[in-house]
């Protein structure tokens, strides 16, 4: 799985949105300078050029400000958001509405679901308890009672962000299930979902890396711009890491464990 770049801008966005709630993020300057209080998040390849629309090997450089008609509001903004992001070090990167590829079907004769038509669709669950779009409908025929068997897709990174798997057997839960050490998973739904199960998510926002932020700067002009604001800028430079050390850890040890006993 890749982070695309609307997906990153989203995520600088998002924790701006956190770190300054209540006022105005606009993604657009032109809207941004015609309003006032107004935050404005900016993707730029330098603190010099313009907005790009590519982020190259994993490096972003981003460009906050802050317009405002008061000056000691607009340096108090920066102030804090310079603050928050120096404390942090690391700013959520996610992965927007991603929807997880639809998994396989095959029929088996045990299980005590009815014979008949049944729709199945699967979502992935991130390390943050987030939950992916569910994947396209898969339809698969019971000729007789029984179960059916799923073989759900292993992602191009392997583990990825998942740390299980949730089934909709006609748009109710049936069951969730965790992939094993090398991100491979399949199971069996066999029963019909519980009354008032719930239904898959209809918006995502998953947790797939971390920005890493290598270096931040603030400065608050002291003079009005051409519409009478003052403006205060936060600028970063991050790179993209793989999430929390610990989770991946722990990951390395189940690859191990399952190698050796292989042996």
């Amino acid at each position: 799985m890749s982070l695309d770049l609307v997906s990153q801008i989203k995520s600088i966005m998002r924790f701006v949105e956190e770190q300054c709630p209540g006022i105005p993020l606009q993604t657009e300057k032109s809207q941004a300078a015609t309003l006032a209080p107004a935050l404005l998040a900016e993707h730029v390849r330098s603190q010099a050029a313009p907005m790009m629309a590519t982020a190259q090997q994993d490096i972003a450089y981003w460009k906050i400000t802050f317009f405002s008609p008061d000056y000691w509001a607009s340096k108090k903004v920066i102030g804090d958001l310079k603050d928050a992001i120096q404390q942090l070090r690391e700013i959520p990167a996610c992965l927007f509405d991603f929807s997880f590829p639809a998994p396989t079907g095959a029929t088996a004769t045990d299980g005590h679901l009815p014979a008949g038509v049944y729709r199945l669709q699967v979502t992935g669950v991130g390390r943050d308890g987030a939950e992916s779009l569910p994947s396209q409908p898969v339809d698969v025929t019971l000729a007789e009672p029984g179960s059916i068997r799923l073989t759900i897709p292993r992602l191009e990174h392997g583990v990825g962000p998942f740390v299980s798997y949730r089934v909709y057997l006609g748009g109710a839960l049936a069951g969730e299930v965790e992939q094993d050490a090398v991100g491979n998973t399949s199971c069996q739904v066999a029963d019909l979902p519980a009354n008032h199960a719930a239904a898959p998510p209809d918006t995502s926002v998953l947790l797939e890396r971390f920005f890493y932020v290598e270096d931040v700067q603030a400065v608050t002009f002291g003079e009005r711009n051409e519409l009478g604001l003052f403006e205060g800028i936060v600028r970063l430079k991050t790179r993209l890491t793989i999430p929390k050390r610990a989770v991946f850890a722990e990951k390395v040890a189940q690859v191990s464990a399952v190698v050796a006993a292989t042996k």
